[in-house]
């Protein structure tokens, strides 16, 4: 028996939930990564400027790329 219309519609949402679900999980393994991974970089501290005038100074790790707070 072929399924029906609202049948074949729920059975995609409910994929769609579950890739969402996997997503998410996904999503924050990644972040809680690249925290150790900063957590764990010995940093070498690279002082810029934007390239105009008045041009900002900021400071990133040139390892892991985090922004040095003062």
């Amino acid at each position: 028996m072929e399924k029906t219309l609202d049948e074949k519609i729920n059975e995609l949402y409910k994929f769609r939930h579950e890739l969402i679900d996997k997503l998410e999980i996904v999503n924050k393994n990644i972040s809680l990564l690249e925290k150790d991974k900063v957590k764990n970089c010995e940093h070498i501290w690279v002082v810029d400027r934007e390239d105009c005038a008045y041009g900002e100074r900021y400071t990133y790790c040139s390892k892991c790329r985090v922004d040095k707070s003062y």
